[in-house]
């Protein structure tokens, strides 16, 4: 009997470690995105912002509009690549920061890159991200750039 009771007992371990790893494969992380205006560091809400996971960045694999707060949210199963790319759809006109990102770096601590528009300094509170997001800094483009 009690041989029969240690194997009903590995049993059981087996199974609720077999179902521990399956829940931590299945859990998702977030990552999110907030846009800020670059020359008065405001959100830019109703922004559409590509997300890209890994090398391929042929099509994008996640898209999503930022909120009143500048934020978009991606949540992401299964793995994560070393770095990512973000950055609205039309960035090729205003984007004023670097769009990639080391994962775990955004995932640890947030990452707030360099403003490149805002050389006379007119934001004067400092942008702090949260764990798991990343900011992008964009400013809305001057009407004769929809010229080129």
């Amino acid at each position: 009997m009690a041989a029969s009771s240690a194997e009903g007992l590995v049993q059981v371990c087996a199974a609720v470690a077999l179902l521990t790893v399956a829940a931590a494969s299945c859990r998702a992380t977030d990552i999110a995105i907030r846009v800020i205006n670059a020359e008065n560091g405001e959100p830019m809400e109703k922004q559409e912002i590509w997300l890209f996971l890994g090398k391929d960045t042929s099509a994008p694999e996640r898209k999503g509009v930022t909120d009143q707060g500048g934020r978009v949210v991606f949540h992401i199963s299964g793995s994560l690549p070393e770095r990512f790319l973000a950055y609205e759809a039309s960035y090729m006109r205003g984007l004023c920061s670097d769009i990639h990102f080391v994962t775990s770096e955004v995932l640890d601590r947030g990452v707030v890159p360099k403003n490149h528009c805002d050389e006379k300094h007119r934001i004067r509170e400092p942008i702090r991200p949260r764990p798991g997001e990343a900011v992008i800094f964009q400013r809305r483009p001057h009407k004769w750039e929809y010229l080129q």
